[in-house]
Parts: C-alpha cells; sequence; structure tokens
C-alpha cells in the first residue's frame, strides 16, 4: 500500500458506531425529550461494546476487565479462556497475539505473531497461527524506534497494521483499501495455538463502561465518561466514548470548557493507538467544530495539526484543508457580523463579501450580508443577497433547518424579502417575476462554471449512451444531481449521450409522475430518489455521492462525467431507425433495430419514450425547470420483444390522447390518495417532444452484476410538427431521421 493512499482512510467513517453516531449527530433537537432520546440511541450504540444488545447482560466468560485479565474470571470447566498475556515486556522478541476491534465491538484474536531477529539483526514478523484465515502472510516488516509497521497480505486483499510500542504492547491501527480502520494491538503471549482460546472477547473495561453507561439513561454526563477514559486509556471503548460525546456536543450543548475538556481526552486516547489514528482524530476533531459551528478557532488548529501529521503524504489534500480553514473563517467572520462593534461589523461584512467569491450559494453569508446591508440603508444589496435565498434550491429550507430548536418569530428569509421588496417597490408586483429571472440568471452561471471545471468530452465511439435519472419534486438530495445532468446536456451533442427524467411520488406526491416512469423506477428494483443510471448499469450513491445540496452539484457533475466518458468510447454495431411526427393531430412513431445477432436478440427489448424538451414546474425543493421529462413510453415500459426475428415497433394515436393519459393517471392517484396536487405542479404538455428509443439486454449479467441490464444502444429524434430542435451535429440531417451514427465497417 502507497503512503499517500494509507491516508485516504482518514476520511472515511472508520466504525459502524462512528458512522451511526456521525449521522444521528446531523439531526436538530428541540426539546430535551429529543435529546434524552438521542443519549439513549448513543448508549444503546456504545453498549455493543460491552453487551451482545441492548438490555442483555454480559456472560462471566466475556468480561474483560484488562489486557488478558479476563483470563482467570472466564475460567469455568469446559469452558475456553482468553488467550493469556505476558505482562511487563520490554523487548519486541517473541509470540505476540493480534487482536483487532471490529464493527460489533468485539476484540477478535486472529493471528499469533512470532517477532525474531532475522540474519542482519533486524526484526522479522511471521503469523504462525490463525483463528480461521490461513492464507494471511506477513511481506514486510518495519520497525523505527518504537514505531512498527507489518505489511500484510489476505489472498487478494492487501492491508498494513501500523503501531507503537509502549507499556508492554504494540497499539494502533489495521487499515485495508481506503474505507475500512481499526483498532488493533499486539500483545505478547505465552500462547501459541490459538484453537485452545476464546475466538472474541469483549474489550478491557467493558463492564466498568457498561455500568456507567446503564447508569445514565436520562442524560450524559460528559465528567464520568471522561473520568472513567483517564483510568481506563487503553480501551478501546475510551477512545470512542470520548467521540460520542464530540459527535454530540452540539445537541447536548455542552459548554466552552466542557467541549476542550473532551476534545484534549480524544486526542489524549487517539495517540494511544499511534500516528494514524491521531492523525484521523485531529481531523474529526475539526470536522465536528466546523460542522457545529463551535469554537472556529480551535477547528483551524486541528486542521493545522492534522495536516503537519500528514506531511508530504497530505499534499494532494491541501485544497481540502485549506477549504475547512476558509468555512472557519468564514465562522468567524459571521460570529463578528452579530457583534454589538461597528468596527467588528464593518471588517466581517468584508470577509464575507470576499468569502461569498468562493461559496456563492452560502446561506449564512448571504443572510449576514443581506442584513448588514439593510441595516446600512443599501435596499437593491439586500433585496438581491436575500432574492438569492428565496430563489436558489434548497437555500431557505437550510436556513430554516438551522434554526430548528431555536425560539420562534424571526421571520424567514421570505418574509424578509417581502417586507425589503414593499419598502423598496411600495408592493410586491414583480417579485415573482424577478426571482424567475435571478434564478434562470444564476443557474447559468452556475452551470458555465461547473462545465469549465472538466475538458471538453473525448473523442466518441458510436455508442449513443443513456442516462435515466429517477427523481423526485420534494427531493431536497435531487438538487445536485438535476444540476448536474444539466450541465451533461449542454456537455455531450444528443449523438453522444441522452438523458432522461422520470418522476416518481418519493418522498411525496407529484405532479410530473406518470404509469411508465412508475414502471420503469419498478423495473430497476429501485427504493430512493435520486437514482440514477448509465446505460442500464444503476450508480450506487453510496459509492458514487452524486446526491446532495446545490453546492455540491460540481462534485456530482465529476462523477457523471468520469462514468460517461468511459461510455461514449464503446463501439456496437446495432442501430435504431427512428421515425415521429405529428400530423393533422395525429401522432405516429416507429422504430426499428439493426445490427443485433441472433444470439443476443431473444433477450433484447426496444423501449421508446416521449420526453418534452422543457417543463416549468415549481417543486419545494427549488427546481423550477425540468428538461427532458418522459411523458409516455409508447410499447409501455416493459419493451417490445422480438417477433420472427426482428426488433421493431409502430403505432399511431390522437396526439390529445397523450394529454388525457396523463389526466387519468393524476387524477386515479389523487382519488386514492384523497389529494389534490396543485395545478401549477401538474402543467400540461405545452413543449416540444422527442421521440427516444434504445434497445436493452433485459437479462441481468449475473457474473458482472455491475453492469445491470445492459444498454446496447440509443437514439433520439424530435417529433416532427411539435418544434422540437434538430439534436445532431450534421446539418444535413433531416429532423425525422435516427441521430445513431452509420455502422463501421469493423466494429470493436
Amino acid at each position: 500500500m502507497e503512503f499517500a493512499s494509507e491516508f485516504d482512510i482518514l476520511f472515511a467513517s472508520i466504525s459502524f458506531i462512528r458512522k451511526r453516531l456521525h449521522h444521528s449527530s446531523q439531526r436538530k433537537f428541540t426539546k430535551m425529550s429529543d435529546l434524552v432520546r438521542y443519549w439513549k440511541r448513543l448508549t444503546c450504540l456504545l453498549l455493543v461494546a460491552v453487551v451482545t444488545g441492548c438490555g442483555s447482560k454480559a456472560t462471566d466468560s466475556e468480561t474483560a476487565p484488562g489486557e488478558g485479565g479476563g483470563a482467570e474470571a472466564a475460567a469455568q470447566a469446559g469452558k475456553k479462556v482468553i488467550i493469556p498475556i505476558r505482562h511487563d515486556v520490554k523487548e519486541l522478541e517473541g509470540h505476540w497475539v493480534m487482536v483487532v476491534t471490529g464493527q460489533d465491538r468485539r476484540d477478535k484474536y486472529l493471528w499469533i505473531v512470532n517477532l525474531a531477529k532475522g540474519p542482519e539483526g533486524k526484526i522479522q514478523a511471521e503469523i504462525i497461527d490463525s483463528t480461521s484465515d490461513n492464507s494471511a502472510k506477513i511481506e514486510s516488516t518495519t520497525v523505527d524506534g518504537t514505531a512498527v509497521k507489518l505489511t500484510m497480505k489476505n489472498g487478494n486483499a492487501a492491508f498494513d497494521f501500523q503501531g507503537e510500542f509502549s507499556k508492554g504492547a504494540i497499539r494502533g491501527t489495521v487499515a485495508s483499501g481506503s474505507q475500512e480502520m481499526y483498532l488493533a494491538r499486539l500483545l505478547p503471549t505465552s500462547g501459541s495455538k490459538l484453537s485452545d482460546y476464546l475466538e472474541s472477547a469483549l474489550p478491557p473495561a467493558a463492564d466498568v463502561f457498561e455500568k456507567a453507561f446503564r447508569s445514565m439513561q436520562a442524560q450524559p454526563q460528559p465528567k464520568v465518561i471522561l473520568r472513567l477514559a483517564s483510568e481506563h486509556p487503553i480501551s478501546p471503548i475510551s477512545l470512542e466514548a470520548a467521540f460520542g460525546l464530540l459527535a454530540m456536543h452540539a445537541k447536548a450543548g455542552f459548554d466552552d470548557d466542557t467541549l476542550l475538556e473532551i476534545i484534549n481526552k480524544y486526542l489524549e486516547l487517539s495517540k494511544t493507538w499511534g500516528t494514524r489514528m491521531n492523525t484521523n482524530a485531529e481531523w474529526i476533531t475539526a470536522q465536528q467544530l466546523i460542522s457545529s459551528g463551535r469554537l472556529p478557532a480551535e477547528a483551524i488548529k486541528h486542521v493545522n495539526a492534522a495536516e503537519k501529521l500528514m506531511g508530504e503524504a497530505g499534499t494532494a489534500l491541501k485544497p481540502r484543508f485549506q477549504s475547512m480553514r476558509d468555512q472557519a473563517e468564514i465562522q468567524i467572520a459571521l460570529g463578528k457580523s452579530r457583534s454589538k462593534l461597528d468596527e467588528d461589523r464593518a471588517s466581517a461584512h468584508e470577509a464575507l463579501k470576499a468569502a461569498l467569491v468562493k461559496q456563492s450559494y452560502n446561506w449564512d453569508i448571504l443572510a449576514a450580508l443581506g442584513d448588514y446591508a439593510a441595516a446600512n440603508k443599501q435596499p437593491e444589496a439586500a433585496i438581491d443577497y436575500y432574492a438569492t435565498i428565496v430563489a436558489m434550491p434548497m437555500l431557505e429550507h437550510l436556513v430554516m433547518a438551522r434554526r430548528l430548536g431555536q425560539p420562534p418569530g424571526e421571520p424567514t428569509p421570505t418574509e424578509v424579502l417581502t417586507k425589503l421588496w414593499k419598502e423598496h417597490h411600495g408592493n410586491t408586483d414583480g417579485m415573482e417575476a424577478h426571482l424567475q429571472k435571478l434564478y434562470m440568471e444564476k443557474m447559468t452561471v452556475l452551470k458555465s462554471e461547473i462545465q469549465k471545471t472538466w475538458p471538453v468530452p473525448p473523442e466518441a465511439g458510436d455508442h449513443v449512451s443513456l442516462i435515466e435519472f429517477f427523481t423526485g419534486a420534494k427531493s431536497p438530495p435531487a438538487v445536485a444531481t438535476e444540476v448536474a445532468l444539466d450541465v451533461i446536456r449542454t456537455t455531450y451533442p444528443a449523438n453522444q449521450v441522452v438523458t432522461l427524467r422520470y418522476h416518481q411520488h418519493n418522498p411525496q406526491p407529484d405532479g410530473l409522475v406518470n404509469q411508465d416512469s412508475e414502471d420503469r423506477f419498478a423495473f430497476y428494483e429501485m427504493s430512493k430518489t435520486p437514482t440514477v443510471t448509465v446505460d442500464g448499469a444503476m450508480l450506487d450513491p453510496e459509492q458514487a455521492p452524486y446526491r446532495g445540496f446545490l453546492q455540491f452539484s460540481g462534485t456530482a457533475y465529476s462523477l457523471l462525467r468520469t462514468v460517461v466518458d468511459e461510455r461514449i468510447r464503446r463501439k456496437t454495431p446495432i442501430r435504431i431507425a427512428l421515425a415521429g411526427k405529428m400530423e393533422n393531430g395525429e401522432l405516429s412513431v416507429s422504430a426499428e433495430v439493426s445490427g443485433a445477432t441472433e444470439e443476443q436478440l431473444p433477450s433484447l427489448r426496444l423501449r421508446l419514450a416521449l420526453a418534452e424538451e422543457d417543463v416549468q414546474a415549481p417543486t419545494t425543493i427549488g427546481i423550477r425547470s425540468h428538461a427532458m421529462l418522459v411523458r409516455e413510453m409508447p410499447g409501455g415500459a416493459r419493451g417490445v420483444a422480438p417477433k420472427k426475428g426482428e426488433l421493431k415497433f409502430s403505432f399511431s394515436m390522437p396526439y390529445a390522447e397523450l394529454q388525457q393519459h396523463l389526466d387519468d393517471y393524476l387524477k386515479q392517484y389523487e382519488a386514492g390518495n384523497k389529494i389534490e396536487i396543485p395545478a401549477n405542479e401538474k402543467p400540461p404538455i405545452s413543449g416540444p417532444l422527442y421521440l427516444i428509443a434504445w434497445v436493452q439486454n433485459d437479462k441481468a449479467d449475473n457474473e458482472h452484476p455491475e453492469v445491470g441490464r445492459a444498454i446496447l444502444q440509443t437514439a433520439i429524434i424530435p417529433v416532427a410538427g411539435l418544434g422540437g430542435k434538430t439534436v445532431t451535429t450534421a446539418p444535413t440531417t433531416a429532423a425525422t431521421e435516427s441521430t445513431t451514427p452509420p455502422a463501421p465497417a469493423l466494429p470493436e
């Protein structure tokens, strides 16, 4: 493993409890009962470390009051005990047992490692026994003073152990890949055969922490927890408990002195587990403080400490460190903006204006600048700042989310803007039009800036890639994906990439849904919005984070570019001939596939969609424009199967029936759910329509599940007679002809 890649681990969740506590710590508490419930959740999670589940009791054979100290307590007739530990060891030579604290917060006794001097007098490590995995081996051993590093391999997986020899043990971390890091330690042992002993046990001091956690079910007692952590510094539970207090500090309302005490103890304990864990703790501390907006000057200290500990290995991450420092500096300026001193507010104003250049849609900055402008008789500037919050997707929601738990009465950004507009213009006439205009202007600028971050697309093959986007008008994490896909549409010509939107009643009722969009969602067995597929392969949002708010649009675009750039290089012999027109009130379409082999044909399906070029409809997440919205799938979402060796489809119907199908579906949905969707949220078809067809292999590839149900080719044309633009780079191509390129003589 390269040294630089080891530190990628520092920026991933390192344990089950840390992930759960971090997610829980983002919640807002509006009353003390919420905090009590959170503390009980925290206690329950931490009790996983000391019992098999909340409400259970540890058995005598599992208790572990100290390193190896549970052996005597566990010694019962017919029962195995914990492997014996040698004490007061001052030399590295001898047998050591590798103990890894897993995600279930139990100590696993994995290998017995022999440390001995080699021919050159250097310490060499060798695994002489293992619990179950006999393929693990140590490939290299490095000892530098008290620092010990073992590079290991297990089958095809490479991992390492890094620790410090201190007080008779080597404590550190085991890391594998870039997503996992576990507390681990080498303990000197007189044992030589692991099968004679317990495979796992509770960590040291488990009984002590269990008793303490159970006694404080109502609310956290940080002084008690920190005292126990100080008394048992070598226990993994001590580090997790200190982290738990840090993760909940904002919600629990710890004062600054208590918070600093928690931080100092957490960092002190992290040093017990080596430099890698200490670096991780410095990073997490900075992250937690910046997330809560507490002690920003302290946060900067910990960002600097993490960067220094990483040294040259952190060079590639310098932009991330600087971004964290910038955010802390913004928080310092926001604090000054609320000062009673004129000079503080003036200096904060200048600092926040400079910060807005880098963070154009930071709602805290916009609100602070708007308040300053209003207080200093600058109505147009104040209106501009607050109009940006109201017009741009989700910004006002985020402002309101920040206020949860605070006393009511503070006006919303919309209320502030309305007051400012009335004072400046005399009434609210023109305000909504101004917001729509501002939205379009700023979104255009944002998309242009995002597009500039990547070079032009690579030279394409002849495979037209299809991106299918499943979203909801009330799905907050869809904002970043919405923006990124709009940029994708302007990045690639339509004879390289086609994007389609399918709206869902997920998480709430949506006026842009139709039966075919629901059926397509079910075809992929999806459960959440937003979700994206590229050529039939679903992108996992956990592994590929394309979801998020407006500020993450650039990240979502970069991720999608990575996937799509690879797809458009491909070549295929499959072609789709398309035709579509609306004439004398009759809509007719046809599609015919060529180039598929006899072996492929039985599992192939031809699917078609009629998509509206641009639908204007307000949504609660602030997205006002919806490009390439699927209105219907001629032939149905199940697709058209081949007949007599041919894969083709044609149909015609009165154009008015297209709208009637949408109306009938929504009326039935509204009646069944006893709701009525506002008329402006379910606009009728009014814009140009496009006909899209694609060939999809409906037989999933079990050997390569990441491929999904592969889409082999796509084609798109505007429906003639409905005002669509020609979607090809060749100016001589007729509007009703497929834009799929001609077949190559020798496809790759």
